[in-house]
């Protein structure tokens, strides 16, 4: 993503954002806060498409909840606020250890054979001439890696079946799902039968593009699709962080004034009753844990807006 908009006036002290049409940012914080909020929203998206093996096997052996603990040690939460967020995952890699049940739903494909990519490949990178990373230097996390699980397959094949049904019960099927990915049917700004062609759709993909920001997973997925939200705000905010680091002024500012568009037209009209809805409805332990976790994170982090 490429941020590209210049801003000539000078900031001589912090002034507090007043919504879209705010144009001067207020005092940020440092540049590893910014990448750790890009790293968590990286991490929310993978949940907001279809089930992966490598996903799961992270989940599975412990290392996804050790990346959620490391993000939210960046962002500076305290080990009492960090447990309650954690603890969820940490519990799913007990409890999938435990159980050796196999998968009895013949109609899903098994991980094996499953063509879906590789978790590290799920999310937008960044434009061509930005950075891969702005901690390159620094190991990458273990969620994005393949990692052998460590317990039986059939226990693995039995959590992967039992998450991609809670996927499909909650977002894939507009028939069947108890909700929706999509902003302006989940706000019912349009309903599940009819083509994407209100404000809502029609306005994000304005702003992307006005942006630079381009989705892995659009045109195919529409851009008010929360995982396509979702990594914009990864992009957003690693840009963010990239830009303090370098000490620009006005690519910052620039920076903030799309983050702040954003945010106030689209993202935080919905993110947290969204993840709060993930959580109510889900029927797996993962996904409850991943709506307390976003709609924790999405309401700590409006405070960066």
């Amino acid at each position: 993503m490429t941020i590209s908009a210049e801003n000539e006036n000078e900031v001589s002290a912090p002034v507090e954002a007043s919504g879209a049409g705010a144009s001067v940012a207020p005092a940020p914080v440092s540049p590893q806060v910014y990448y750790a909020s890009s790293d968590m929203y990286q991490l929310l998206s993978n949940f907001l498409f279809l089930t992966t093996p490598e996903l799961i096997a992270a989940v599975a052996d412990g290392s996804l909840a050790q990346d959620v603990d490391s993000i939210l040690f960046d962002l500076g939460v305290s080990p009492k606020d960090r447990r309650p967020l954690v603890e969820p995952f940490e519990g799913l890699r007990i409890s999938s250890s435990a159980d050796s049940e196999p998968a009895a739903d013949a109609a899903e494909p098994t991980p094996e054979a499953d063509s879906e990519p590789a978790t590290a490949a799920l999310v937008a990178s960044a434009s061509e001439s930005e950075p891969a990373s702005a901690t390159d230097s620094e190991p990458e996390p273990k969620w994005k890696k393949a990692v052998a699980p460590a317990f039986p397959d059939e226990a693995r094949n039995h959590l992967f079946h039992q998450v991609r049904r809670d996927y499909t019960h909650l977002f894939y099927n507009p028939k069947i799902s108890v909700m929706t990915p999509f902003q302006a049917r989940f706000l019912k700004e349009e309903t599940d039968l009819m083509e994407p062609r209100g404000a809502i759709p029609k306005g994000t993909s304005r702003l992307f593009a006005a942006a630079g920001f381009a989705s892995a997973r659009a045109p195919k997925e529409r851009t008010d699709h929360m995982g396509v939200q979702l990594e914009f705000m990864q992009a957003i905010r690693f840009s963010q962080g990239a830009v303090l680091e370098s000490g620009e002024e006005s690519s910052f500012q620039a920076a903030y004034r799309t983050a702040a568009d954003f945010t106030t037209r689209y993202f935080r009209r919905w993110d947290q009753d969204f993840f709060k809805a993930v959580e109510e409805n889900a029927l797996t332990d993962l996904y409850r844990a991943v709506g307390r976790l976003g709609a924790w994170f999405t309401a700590w982090d409006s405070g960066l807006d």
